[in-house]
């Protein structure tokens, strides 16, 4: 874990794009320390300390749970299975940020990539994608609180699966198409259809 802090910007669009559903201002040391989870802080992922406690633990795979910073090539490269990552995105086409809006602005499936990470934003191997499908009565809090809940599950059933059957190889495919295809925070203008075609039920994949 980093000691660097979620920056208040970051957990205010968290509460708002989930109406506060997760409970942000929950002491994140308190509930692992009442769970008893081994954790360990550094200065930055990437920089030494991090490196050296990667070798001396004999870490083989990790998983990003949100890092303020880019990971660098040589943390990813230092464990044998590579760095997790799910995206809030169908990955390749939907990479940047606020992808689960620009999928429903366009009419496209919503979804989460789990995939590997590598030093470019959401270009590493994939592993497994999801889509889903949503009620005439969801809003954009409940397809966005869906996508970060489903998101989590894909992790960590993804997470189980390595450990009970043992694999020592992590299946992914290479990213072929939409290489260059970036999207970049969308617009107050265009999130307006994005709330509204929901609360219409007419986004494609309400049914």
């Amino acid at each position: 874990m980093t000691k660097k802090k979620t920056s208040l910007k970051d957990k205010n669009i968290f509460k708002e794009r989930s109406k506060n559903y997760f409970h942000i201002n929950q002491d994140i040391f308190k509930i692992i320390k009442k769970n008893k989870v081994k954790y360990f802080l550094v200065e930055n992922h990437n920089g030494k300390k991090c490196f050296d406690y990667i070798k001396k633990e004999k870490i083989n795979i990790l998983v990003n749970c949100g890092t303020p910073r880019k990971i660098e090539k040589r943390i990813i490269n230092s464990v044998k299975h590579g760095v997790l990552n799910v995206h809030p995105g169908i990955l390749p086409k939907y990479k940047g940020r606020t992808c689960v809006e620009w999928s429903i602005f366009n009419n496209d499936k919503v979804g989460n990539t789990l995939h590997l990470m590598n030093e470019n934003y959401d270009s590493g191997p994939i592993i497994k994608k999801m889509s889903y499908s949503f009620s005439k009565n969801d809003d954009y809090h409940s397809v966005r609180t869906k996508v970060y809940i489903e998101g989590v599950e894909l992790l960590l059933n993804y997470l189980q699966k390595l450990q009970v059957c043992k694999l020592k190889k992590i299946v992914s495919h290479k990213q072929y198409k939409y290489s260059n295809n970036f999207f970049d925070v969308i617009d107050k203008k265009k999130m307006k259809f994005v709330i509204k075609l929901l609360n219409d039920g007419k986004y494609k994949y309400q049914k």
